[in-house]
């Protein structure tokens, strides 16, 4: 946690914003498999990833989130777009991965849902 923090705060001190010091903030925890996030993510009764993201800017009130994700690496960059590239705050299921598509310049990180699953995770549901 102290790591994803002093992320943030670094890119706080040199200039960034608020959303992105808490985006890059909020990407580290999905690379730290400790976290019920990203690579850490529990897996549903299916043996698949399924991750849900907000993102909001307290001054505009502005929002974006993202439900029952797949496929995507960083859920809270796709939350970000959903909030500052389109007229929507939620996307969920099928609709936001077919929209999902056309952002992949965006960090989201499209790919398998297995190349996030850690071993741990699939000990959960099969131990």
């Amino acid at each position: 946690m102290e790591e994803s923090a002093r992320k943030g705060w670094d890119l706080l001190v040199d200039g960034g914003s608020a959303i992105n010091a808490v985006n890059v903030a909020v990407n580290s925890m999905e690379d730290d498999p400790i976290f019920d996030a990203g690579i850490g993510s529990v897996l549903t009764e299916e043996s698949t990833v399924e991750m849900d993201a907000l993102i909001m800017n307290g001054d505009s009130l502005d929002a974006g989130a993202v439900a029952g994700l797949r496929n995507v690496r960083y859920s809270v960059n796709l939350a970000k777009v959903v909030m500052e590239e389109t007229p929507h705050v939620l996307m969920i299921g099928e609709g936001q991965t077919t929209h999902a598509g056309g952002f992949n310049n965006s960090g989201c990180l499209f790919g398998r849902t297995v190349s996030i699953i850690m071993s741990n995770s699939e000990g959960y549901w099969f131990s």
